[in-house]
């Protein structure tokens, strides 16, 4: 039904895919070797909205902005700079974008625990 309506080789799944996981990939790293350093196991058995690995209602709105903001430079980058290759720079800005949101609950989390 949707070929009818849409041409299939208009379809870019490998820029679909592309634009989701780069800054996904970008965020998960950032957070697993600049923010965490480390995975304390005993906090992932805890409950859901408490500890370090709390989210809201099932997501973790920051993270998901991040990917979002990373997907944005993904498609800017592919349609204004299409030579340039988009993957690792929605990577770096997917990353980016989740340490700054990141650093100030970092540096709470830090001087509370003094």
């Amino acid at each position: 039904m949707i070929a009818l309506l849409v041409q299939m080789a208009s379809i870019r799944t490998p820029a679909l895919i592309g634009s989701v996981f780069a800054p996904l990939f970008g965020v998960v790293l950032a957070d697993h070797f600049i923010v965490r350093k480390n995975v304390a196991l005993i906090l992932l058995r805890s409950p859901i909205r408490a500890g370090a690995y709390g989210f809201s209602g099932g997501w973790h709105v920051k993270r998901v902005y991040c990917v979002g903001v990373g997907n944005r430079a993904y498609h800017a980058i592919n349609q204004w700079l299409p030579n340039l290759g988009a993957t690792l720079p929605a990577l770096v800005v997917g990353a980016l974008a989740y340490l700054a949101l990141v650093s100030g609950r970092r540096e709470q989390r830090q001087s509370s625990a003094t």
